[in-house]
């Protein structure tokens, strides 16, 4: 269970580093 929640934490910053990025 808290690797899941560890995991979606995550993705979740991958995917504003991404964004940022492209901003």
């Amino acid at each position: 269970m808290t690797t899941q929640r560890w995991i979606l934490a995550f993705c979740f910053s991958l995917a504003s580093g991404i964004s940022t990025a492209k901003l």
